[in-house]
This record gives structure tokens, C-alpha cells and sequence, in this order.
């Protein structure tokens, strides 16, 4: 079947004038559909990486309901809500050989950047992704089922990790024996998280676990954020990973993948401004203790995301998009010089967190 006609199977308005490859996800292919109508946003999700289409589709299609009607009951703007399109069958998603479709509405007049344009752009996007932890503080987060398990899971990324050197079953080991001691040296971090939310001591919340800057929607004329988008791994975690997870792709000085680390750093000032925004509109509604664990999170997230790209190139590249070779290893890099930054900088983070809370 071709684009156009799986777009066909979807109860959409108007007759197809196109269909074509949109935006640059490292996960699903997206395809943007226009009619002579409206537009509409077509996913074919990946199924190695989400396994259960049922669930994830679930997870999504309850969240955004409840989500919807917070915006509503709290006058929000309405392109904060996500409409996802039904099949013409009444379900959420459409299965064929070609793969696992999925439709949302287009949100008309908006429009999204890889990075902030600047750090107050950055501080706007931080009240938008806490205005969407906000909506969801009373979600019953433990009725959510985890479509990648263990995802935030530290310690048992860490397994992976040392399972993929172990079987080195590429041959890609030799080659970096450097990142692997970096990793095993802070192997101390791997737990601390993870152990405060199985302990009670940190609160299960709804996560998004995908805080990139590009996964807001920005007003085409003013570029201010106006909504939060890609539901695919809305879990229940704690919200010092989202945090932790903006930050580590927010302050990044340099492209995901900069060969020349040189040009990478912790960008300090974005954090600043990330984090006064962010507490700003939520640090009246969480607990103290995920307030003192907020500045760790971003050491841990980005350690944690360094260990994936690491993990993945040992096994062969099977998780994340590639473009050319060893481009998971100079990911891994990159994520790595920015956890010694952090590390660097660490009291000072602590204490603008303590500032943005008095």
C-alpha cells in the first residue's frame, strides 16, 4: 500500500492532495498529510521500539482525553489538546504489512525549532512543559502501563550496558574501551533515583520521558511555546526526569552528535533560565524532596542517555537511527562531556534550584 492509501483508511476531511516524509524523529516516520481541507500528521510508529501498539495507543488515547479536558476546565490554549484521528473502522491506529499507523490533527499556525532561539525562549519553554506536568498532578499515574519497561530504570540500563560489552557481538568494543571506563566509573549514580521513587520517598507522576525542545509547539508569529507534543513514552516516573531530560538536550552547546567536543559545553545560563521558569509555575505543587533531587537529575538523565547511545552502538545500531557510522558513539561522547560540566558545576546547579524555590 502507498502513503496515500493508508492515509484513505482514516476518517479525515476532504480529498488527499499529498503525503510526504515530515519532520526528523530519530523513532517513527512521520508523514505530513494535506487534503483539500486541513492537514493532518501520520506516524507509522516503530514496532521494534514500541512492541505493543495496543497499549501505547491506550496510554495516549487516556492521558490526552484527561489532558483535554484540564485544558478546557483551566481555559488553556487550544492547541494544547491532541485530536488523534480515528481509523474509518473506529480504532486508534491502522495495521497493515506496510507497518502501524497512527493520525493526529495538525495544529494550524504553529511550528517547531531543534533548539531554543534563546534563554528566554528556553525559560517559555520550561512554563509549557511544567504547565503540562500540572494538568496531569491528579492523573491516576499508576494506571499507565509502561511501554518500554524500565525505561528510566538506571540500573537496569546499566545491566544493558555491561551485558552489551560483555558480548561485544560486533566487534566494537576495542575501539571504545574509553567511554566504557567513563561509564563504570559512575556507576554509583545508576540507583539513586530509581531507589527514591521504589522507596516512596520521591512520588510516581504521568512523565513525558521526551522533554527535547522540539517536542514543543511554538506560535508561528511570536514563536512563544504554546503546547507539549510526542506522547509515545508517556510513563509514571518521577518529574526529575523530564527535568533532567531537558536540560541534558537544552544545554548542550553543540549538535547531539559533534565530533569535535571542543565546541561542547554545559550551556549554564540556559540551565538558570530553564530552571526559574520550570519552578515558576510548579514548584508550589511538588514535594521538597523533588525539588533537592531536580540539579542530580540532569547529571543522571544525561549519563543515562550517553549509556543508550553506547549500549546501542555495541549492539549494532538496532534502536536509534542512524546516518552514518559511529554516529551512536559520538552521541554517547557528547553526552558524556556535558555529565563532566555538570559534575563540574553541581553546587552552583543545587544552588539556583534552592534561589528559583525561596
Amino acid at each position: 500500500m502507498t502513503a496515500k492509501e493508508i492515509a484513505e483508511k482514516f476518517k479525515i476531511d476532504g480529498m488527499i492532495r499529498e503525503v510526504r516524509p515530515y519532520g526528523d524523529g530519530h523513532i517513527n516516520d512521520t508523514f505530513l498529510v494535506k487534503t483539500t481541507t486541513k492537514k493532518y500528521v501520520m506516524q507509522r510508529i516503530n514496532t521494534f521500539v514500541f512492541t505493543n501498539a495496543e497499549v501505547l495507543m491506550s496510554n495516549i488515547v487516556n492521558v490526552t482525553t484527561y489532558l483535554n479536558n484540564q485544558i478546557d476546565a483551566q481555559r488553556g490554549d487550544p492547541r494544547q489538546k491532541i485530536q488523534i484521528i480515528n481509523t474509518v473502522d473506529g480504532k486508534y491506529y491502522y495495521s497493515c504489512e506496510e507497518g502501524c499507523f497512527r493520525m493526529y490533527t495538525y495544529a494550524e499556525h504553529t511550528r517547531s525549532v531543534n533548539i531554543p532561539l534563546s534563554n528566554e525562549h528556553f525559560k517559555k519553554g520550561a512554563i509549557c512543559f511544567a504547565t503540562f506536568v500540572k494538568y496531569l498532578l491528579d492523573y491516576p499515574a499508576d494506571t499507565i502501563v509502561d511501554v518500554i519497561p524500565d525505561f528510566h530504570d538506571t540500573r537496569s540500563r546499566y545491566k544493558a550496558f555491561e551485558s552489551a560489552v560483555k558480548d561485544d557481538e560486533f566487534g566494537r568494543l576495542e575501539g571504545v574501551k574509553d567511554l566504557v571506563e567513563f561509564v563504570k566509573q559512575r556507576e554509583k549514580y545508576v540507583g539513586l533515583l530509581v531507589d527514591k521513587l521504589k522507596k516512596g520517598q520521591l512520588p510516581y507522576r504521568v512523565t513525558h520521558n521526551d522533554t527535547k525542545f522540539n517536542n514543543l509547539l511554538l506560535d508561528d508569529e511570536t514563536y512563544n511555546p504554546v503546547a507539549v507534543i510526542d506522547f509515545d513514552t508517556i510513563m509514571k516516573g518521577t518529574i526529575c526526569y523530564d527535568f533532567g531530560d531537558a536540560i541534558r538536550a537544552g544545554c548542550n552547546s553543540a549538535e547531539e552528535d559533534e565530533a569535535d567536543l571542543n565546541k561542547v559545553y554545559f550551556d549554564f545560563d540556559k540551565y538558570e533560565a530553564f530552571a526559574k521558569g520550570y519552578l515558576s509555575t510548579l514548584g508550589q505543587f511538588i514535594t521538597e524532596e523533588e525539588k533537592d533531587n531536580l540539579a542530580f537529575s540532569c547529571i543522571l538523565i544525561t549519563l543515562e542517555c550517553g549509556i543508550r547511545f553506547l549500549t546501542d552502538y555495541l549492539r549494532g545500531d538496532c534502536y536509534f537511527k542512524t546516518h552514518y557510522p559511529k554516529q551512536n558513539v559520538y552521541r554517547a561522547k557528547t553526552q558524556f562531556k556535558l555529565v563532566m560540566d555538570m559534575e563540574q558545576r553541581f553546587e552552583e546547579m543545587k544552588s539556583i534550584i534552592a534561589q528559583a524555590t525561596c
